[in-house]
């Protein structure tokens, strides 16, 4: 489709005039055939000193519409009677603006449009005041002001937003830490044990294994529980110190004098120190000490 226009088009000014009459016939047709209409008068009044030629393509693209729109559009304003369609050879249709109807073009022929008896039901009245330079400048100021007030709400909010929430630091946290090897080591150094990293892994070794619960409780103070193996572990060494002294004067006691076939094979005083130590431990705590491989 191509839409040629009038042979002598307007000076280029910057500006593009437009008939009263086409605003006219705006309640009269469509928003998309106005939006085109005025694309035409557009493309030819004001705009350049020479004859356009305007393709659907084109319509399409300006207008942002669809193909079958700018068709429909098309035949809409022919059968109003701004365009006229003129056929050509090759199926080819050329579309120009009929001046002479826009010219002459009355609203009051038409009778009363849709929009003009919505308008008429809701009673609207719009008001355009004059210009006074004064109150110009201080509404300007005024909306200066407003941005200013606007910006720091803004700026405070996301402030706000961006501001991290410190933790409350009156309020304590029960929450139970699993502590490292080397955390466990260096409190029994504390408490003086000269064997501190076999017992830390000893102890660390058996609480991750079951859980890090004493008895059927979670731990809540692995100190503590370090206090607790520490003290019981000086009990457990001094009983078996004395039950060392005992078996000893027992043994001499009864073994029959350089009699190799009789002698019993002797432990170490390690296996010994084991065997009493898991023995105390589990009498005094069944639940917690019955399985520990000391």
């Amino acid at each position: 489709m191509n839409t040629v226009y009038r042979q002598s088009p307007m000076r280029e000014t910057g500006y593009t005039q437009i008939d009263n009459k086409i605003f006219d016939a705006q309640p009269f047709l469509s928003p998309a055939a106005f939006g085109v209409l005025l694309r035409m008068v557009r493309m030819i009044d004001g705009y350049g000193n020479t004859d356009k030629s305007l393709s659907n393509s084109f319509l399409q693209e300006t207008c942002n519409i669809s193909k079958n729109t700018v068709s429909k559009v098309v035949n809409e304003l022919v059968d109003f009677g701004f365009l006229t369609a003129k056929r050509q050879q090759r199926k080819t249709t050329i579309y120009s603006l009929n001046y002479e109807n826009i010219a002459n073009f009355d609203p009051k022929k038409l009778g009363q449009n849709l929009a003009s008896q919505n308008l008429a039901s809701q009673n609207l009245t719009i008001r355009f005041p004059k210009f006074d330079q004064d109150s110009s400048q201080n509404l300007g100021s005024n909306k200066e002001k407003e941005r200013k007030v606007i910006k720091e709400k803004y700026k405070e909010k996301n402030n706000k937003k961006e501001k991290p929430v410190e933790p409350d630091k009156s309020k304590k946290t029960n929450q139970f830490v699993k502590p490292s090897v080397n955390q466990i080591k260096n409190y029994f150094s504390e408490l003086g044990r000269s064997d501190s990293q076999a017992i830390a892994e000893r102890f660390f070794d058996y609480y991750e294994s079951n859980g890090w619960k004493v008895g059927r409780s979670s731990m809540k103070n692995w100190q503590a529980t370090c206090r607790n193996w520490n003290r019981n572990n000086k009990q457990t060494a001094a009983k078996q110190n004395t039950g060392n002294q005992n078996t000893g004067l027992n043994h001499a006691n009864n073994q029959p004098a350089n009699n190799p076939a009789n002698e019993q094979p002797k432990k170490s005083s390690a296996d010994i120190y084991a065997e009493n130590l898991a023995r105390d431990l589990a009498q005094q705590y069944p639940d917690e000490f019955a399985n520990v491989p000391f």
